[in-house]
């Protein structure tokens, strides 16, 4: 979801320049930087960025010029001519001169005034069609953003599911393994091999060892989450859920695995997620 996008306009005495930028957010948090007559639109602008960009930290600046204008603003006589009464009062009580200049007096709050402060509705419109470019710049920059995004998930959903081969490769040397540590226990307590007995301790650990379901559902999961990327726009939210239960799997591998080879590919597999989970954020 992050991107930038900008757009100048010069129309007539009219000078816009509108810059949008993004960052990844789970919701669509919009904060607006207005020409102070357009403030009141500011609502209307929100709802029209939103239709685009879904969710995402989103920040709009517009400068607007009138470039047909000698000055934007007007001086406030009156104020000033205040200023200047209450300047000369305490001049006389406090008998110093207070060398008012000019540029002062014009630096003091309400002396200057912007001219216009009612919204134009053609300007607006004008307004709008600056900020419809620069959502369109920004969304050409996502897509292109978004297409080594996809390279990249791909890929760590190939790591995750080559992970799984290499574990299915090791399920029966893991069961040989446990045969064995069972009949060394046997021979440490200088018991008597009963086979029946060391077949019914081999099922029991088998059956509770049994990681088969975890790797079915795991090997579903990413092919969901492949589904899921894609079948279109705005899945970033379900992509993360999916990623949740890829998750949750590759954990139970882990706690069921009694195999260092196994282990060290469970490893593997969730740092692979963590990256998976972290660009899922920038997915729409």
């Amino acid at each position: 979801m992050t991107g930038f996008g900008k757009a100048e306009l010069q129309l007539g005495g009219l000078r816009l320049a509108i810059e949008l930028r993004s960052l990844n957010s789970k919701a669509f948090d919009f904060k607006a930087r207005l020409p102070q007559e357009y403030l009141e639109k500011e609502l209307e602008i929100k709802e029209r960025v939103q239709k685009t960009m879904i969710r995402g930290k989103v920040d709009l600046n517009i400068d607007l010029e009138r470039v047909d204008q000698d000055s934007a603003y007007e001086i406030q006589t009156e104020v000033v001519a205040s200023y200047l009464k209450q300047i000369q009062t305490i001049e006389k009580s406090s008998g110093r001169s207070a060398n008012a200049a000019i540029e002062h007096l014009l630096r003091l709050p309400e002396v200057l005034k912007p001219k216009k402060t009612e919204a134009d509705e053609s300007e607006f419109k004008e307004i709008l069609n600056g900020i419809d470019q620069a959502i369109q710049k920004i969304s050409e920059f996502r897509l292109s953003e978004g297409k080594k995004l996809e390279a990249d998930l791909n890929e760590r959903l190939r790591n995750i599911e080559e992970g799984m081969v290499e574990v299915e490769s090791l399920m029966e040397e893991r069961i040989q393994k446990r045969r064995e540590n069972l009949i060394q226990k046997f021979d440490e307590l200088k018991l008597e091999l009963d086979e029946n007995r060391l077949e019914q301790e081999l099922i029991y650990y088998i059956e509770k060892l049994d990681i088969n379901e975890e790797l079915v559902r795991l090997k579903s999961h990413c092919g969901y989450f492949r589904e899921t990327m894609n079948s279109g726009s705005a899945q970033g939210r379900k992509l993360g859920f999916i990623s949740q239960e890829i998750g949750r799997e590759i954990n139970t591998l882990g706690s069921k695995a009694y195999h260092a080879g196994i282990q060290k590919i469970v490893v593997g597999m969730k740092d692979e997620l963590e990256k998976i989970k972290e660009q899922s954020l920038n997915v729409l």
